[in-house]
């Protein structure tokens, strides 16, 4: 069967795309919904100085697959990321060579010196965990998806005197919550600085939610943490609350201020009606943030391997 790729449309292939991440999810069973506003984000936003390529490939005019490639800026990592699907009925064929090749080559043309080319996938996603390690490409890492009821008790965790726990104020404030990010996560794998721009663009998004996106200070008033709520509502109706980020200063940890934070975020989630509430951790993060989700009573739903190889220069 002979697929033809080519270049992206914009708004008007977003039908499409949406179609088929629905149609590998009903045959790989995956339970989770499409999201088009997300993907609308990810592919037509402007990309704030990170490379993007989009590729599509079909067949008699029926889309078979979708490819996107990520490059950060310059001045961080040149990892090139890169995330496919393949319609069921076209995963026999070399469809995902020519997918691995485009990526490489792509990735190549946009990447610094010596970039390496990274997929992820989860372990519930069969069909890719099986496929991607035939291509040479060797585990580099792991996260976890964790899930809370909020049925269950909620915690409490007393902050040191002088602490407190509030939402963010507004837009004056997001320089300084960017600046306790980037500290929070210098030390952590691959961390990529975010910029105020960034920033300001999520918090127009759909998913943000101002009186969830809190903040811990210190008695002198400076920012040592934060924990970033979000909402996200799906194709279907349904609305997925999440912890999107936690973190706090190198020099306030082990204060309790996470376990504060989330604590926090808790109570407000159930008391907009919600029971349960996800976030995912890098399995070997630095702070051991896995413990203090299971202390606080998350479990585990689902493990996301990623993969990696080096891109050869020709």
């Amino acid at each position: 069967m002979t697929h033809t790729m080519r270049t992206f449309r914009g708004e008007r292939d977003l039908g499409p795309i949406v179609s088929l991440v629905g149609a590998c999810q009903a045959v790989d069973q995956l339970d989770r919904p499409v999201r088009s506003q997300q993907l609308r984000e990810e592919l037509l936003e402007p990309t704030l100085g990170w490379g993007r390529d989009i590729g599509l490939w079909q067949t008699d005019g029926d889309l078979m697959a979708f490819a996107t490639i990520w490059v950060p800026p310059p001045t961080e990592i040149q990892d090139v990321y890169l995330w496919f699907i393949v319609h069921p009925s076209a995963r026999d064929g070399n469809l995902v060579d020519q997918i691995i090749d485009w990526g490489e080559r792509r990735g190549s043309d946009l990447a610094g010196e010596n970039p390496t080319l990274t997929v992820s996938a989860g372990d519930d996603d069969r069909w890719q965990v099986r496929v991607i390690p035939r291509f040479g490409f060797a585990v580099e890492r792991y996260f976890l998806r964790m899930r809370r009821s909020l049925d269950e008790p909620l915690p409490y965790v007393e902050l040191p005197d002088g602490y407190q726990i509030r939402p963010l104020v507004g837009p004056e404030e997001t320089a300084a919550w960017v600046d306790i990010y980037n500290h929070a996560f210098g030390d952590h794998w691959e961390h990529i600085a975010s910029t105020v721009e960034e920033r300001r663009i999520e918090q127009g998004r759909d998913t943000y939610r101002a009186h969830l996106d809190l903040v811990a200070v210190a008695p002198d008033g400076t920012f040592v943490g934060f924990c970033a709520g979000t909402v996200a509502r799906q194709d279907n109706g349904r609305l997925d609350p999440w912890i999107g980020l936690v973190g706090t200063h190198a020099n306030h940890r082990r204060k309790g201020i996470a376990r504060a934070m989330i604590a926090t975020a808790f109570a407000l989630f159930r008391a907009d009606g919600f029971t349960n509430v996800q976030l995912s951790v890098d399995a070997d993060s630095p702070t051991s943030a896995g413990s203090v989700y299971d202390a606080l009573g998350f479990v585990v739903t689902r493990r996301i391997t990623v993969y990696r190889r080096p891109i050869p220069r020709p």
